[in-house]
């Protein structure tokens, strides 16, 4: 790191027009990655920076029932086992201090061979004014007791820096009969926390 301040801050003209142009480049790929990044959200992010944009906290279960052929899917017009998911509002942990969390649940009315909850959890970050979000922790499964399954994501504060953070879920149950039922969740809008 000395040895890049150092470059930055001696040289010719021509070292300096080197300088312009890979810094240049720097943050044109910071903003490239920024506008054209990789959905972190299965599908669900629209790039407006918000990857839990236009998801519910909590939905219930839908999904297909496979045919008899394996090959094609037929539309379930209801939730046979009462399912929904959920997926908390993040905030600053009350176990574990110096930790921010939040929970991602898959609820059924009745315990079922298969539920299954994945919750991603993100922090937005900033340079300037380039904001873009991190995934800082990932947890999935599927141990079920009475009828629901869940999973905590949470992150180790560095410092006391204000952060948005954003949980998002992904829930599916199934039941005897074979029917798969799935849903996404994320958080209304993303919670201001001072962790950074």
């Amino acid at each position: 790191m000395t040895y890049l301040r150092c470059w930055i801050a001696r040289g010719s003209a021509v070292q300096h027009g080197v300088r312009q142009v890979v810094l240049g480049v720097i943050l044109a790929l910071l903003v490239t990655t920024n506008v054209f990044a990789a959905d972190p959200s299965g599908g669900h992010f629209k790039g407006s920076g918000d990857p839990g944009q236009g998801l519910a906290a909590e939905s219930v279960l839908s999904g297909k029932q496979p045919a008899a052929s394996g090959l094609t899917t037929t539309a379930v017009t209801s939730n046979p086992y009462g399912c929904y998911g959920r997926s908390d509002q993040p905030h600053a942990s009350v176990h574990v201090p110096g930790t921010v969390d939040a929970l991602g649940w898959t609820i059924c009315s009745y315990t079922l061979p298969y539920e299954y909850v994945s919750s991603t959890f993100y922090r937005q970050d900033c340079l300037l004014f380039i904001c873009w979000w991190t995934q800082v922790d990932h947890k999935s499964s599927s141990t079920v007791s009475w009828g629901q399954v869940s999973v905590t994501v949470a992150h180790t504060c560095a410092n006391s820096d204000a952060h948005l953070y954003e949980i998002v879920s992904h829930h599916e149950a199934r039941g005897p009969d074979g029917i798969l039922i799935t849903a996404d969740t994320g958080d209304i809008s993303p919670a201001a926390l001072s962790c950074g």
